[in-house]
């Protein structure tokens, strides 16, 4: 049969939803699924590289993510978010 590249990342996916998503969602009442989207996002993709909830911050502020109802946040309160 082999690797079906298509298939295992359908599967992986799911997985990711079920489990990060609607468990941690569900269980710390998160009301920002899409911000919590992003952050996870963005520790993956920063796997193995130091980083700092002001860094988070910071790449959200350059991409313009904190527009609107995020503008403003501190490094502080996300790092209160990632730690809880």
């Amino acid at each position: 049969m082999g690797f079906q590249p298509e298939i295992s990342r359908h599967y992986l996916q799911d997985v990711f939803s079920s489990v990060m998503l609607k468990d941690i969602v569900r269980r710390n009442n998160i009301r920002d699924v899409d911000l919590l989207e992003r952050i996870i996002a963005y520790a993956l993709a920063n796997f193995g590289k130091r980083f700092s909830a002001a860094s988070i911050s910071k790449y959200f502020k350059k991409e313009g993510s904190f527009q609107g109802k995020y503008e403003g946040i501190p490094a502080v309160k996300i790092e209160d978010w990632l730690v809880e």
